[in-house]
């Protein structure tokens, strides 16, 4: 831990060479990776006590995304997890400068007017923006990350927290600024439409919002894309 941060990443670095998996976190490890190493290295050598535990704490910066949150991670992204991760969505994009303070004033202040535990608010965006329930501290982790991975806007549309929810909100406020008849194809069977081969981003969230939404929601997207 007394171990100036710089010293550390060649450590590292050096010993994926020797652990298993090791390679294939190495290969990952760009000038953006290791920029982001280096600078999480103060919250993650805090909670280390060994270099293994170390690399294992910085699992979020090599997760490929959409993440996939592991068991305990699922959990928190229930319905109230979900919703207060809604609500942060609008704070979080506006916010101007992306830091770790900014954050986390944003979601003090959300969890303040809701009368939310801090924690409750906290430990969902902790599983959405890393997959698990234990990591760095969540707003060094969001700066370290930086606004569009942590937020998953670079992630496959209808997939990452932010791009999920902004796509149900684009099929059902009726948000289509595309060729919608053009690149939605419908099936239409027993009453129910499906959504085949998604030629866009539109397209997947239909297909994202009609199958969360069940039965309900298929007159609703067929309303929406005009089929």
């Amino acid at each position: 831990r007394q171990t100036p941060d710089a010293e550390l990443v060649p450590h590292v670095i050096a010993l994926l060479d020797h652990i298993p998996g090791g390679a294939e976190l190495k290969a990952k490890l760009d000038e953006g990776k290791k920029a982001q190493l280096a600078a999480a290295m103060p919250g993650l050598k805090e909670r280390a006590k060994t270099l293994l535990e170390l690399i294992d704490n910085a699992g979020f910066l090599f997760a490929s995304r959409p993440l996939v949150p592991d068991e305990k991670a699922a959990a928190l992204l229930d319905a109230a997890g979900k919703t207060a991760l809604a609500d942060l969505l609008p704070r979080l994009t506006a916010l101007p400068e992306w830091t770790a303070a900014a954050t986390e004033d944003v979601v003090r202040a959300y969890a303040a007017e809701t009368g939310l535990k801090l924690g409750k608010v906290a430990q969902p965006l902790r599983a959405a923006a890393t997959g698990r329930t234990t990591s760095p501290p969540i707003f060094d982790v969001l700066a370290v990350l930086g606004r569009d991975e942590a937020l998953g806007v670079h992630g496959e549309p209808g997939h990452g927290w932010i791009e999920q929810q902004r796509a149900r909100e684009r099929c059902a406020d009726g948000d289509r600024q595309h060729e919608q008849r053009a690149l939605v194809r419908p099936v239409i069977d027993a009453g129910d439409h499906e959504i085949g081969a998604p030629a866009c981003g539109i397209e997947r969230a239909c297909t994202e919002h009609h199958r969360s939404g069940g039965r309900a929601a298929h007159g609703e997207c067929r309303r929406i894309i005009g089929v």
